[in-house]
């Protein structure tokens, strides 16, 4: 069983994004921290030009991780810089598989 970090890889890779994984265990703090205490994954959309930090998720926990990253001012800050912002979640369907769910926050107007 893979990781949603692991599945959002493969999905953005396969896109033909560069990706390096920013969520990292300190092991001294004992806790996972984040690219700004947000970001998982930081990728280059080489079709648009354009660089992305991406929360990944589970489906149960898209609306709250939206909710955590407008608390964030670094958020606005990587926003008003240029970057953007990905949510991605995945969700197990009826059938076994997963399904996954994207947004690009819009934080300026929010």
């Amino acid at each position: 069983m893979s990781s949603p970090t692991q599945r959002a890889l493969k999905e953005l890779r396969k896109r033909g994004w560069k990706v390096y994984i920013t969520e990292k265990f300190n092991a001294f703090a004992r806790i996972r921290q984040d690219a700004f205490g947000f970001g998982d994954l930081l990728g280059i959309d080489i079709e648009s030009k354009k660089i992305v930090l991406v929360q990944v998720t589970s489906g149960a926990n898209h609306a709250a991780r939206i909710t955590k990253i407008k608390g964030i001012q670094e958020a606005y800050d990587w926003i008003d810089s240029g970057g953007l912002i990905l949510v991605m979640s995945f969700r197990k369907n009826s059938k076994g598989r997963y399904d996954m769910r994207e947004e690009y926050l819009d934080l300026v107007n929010n």
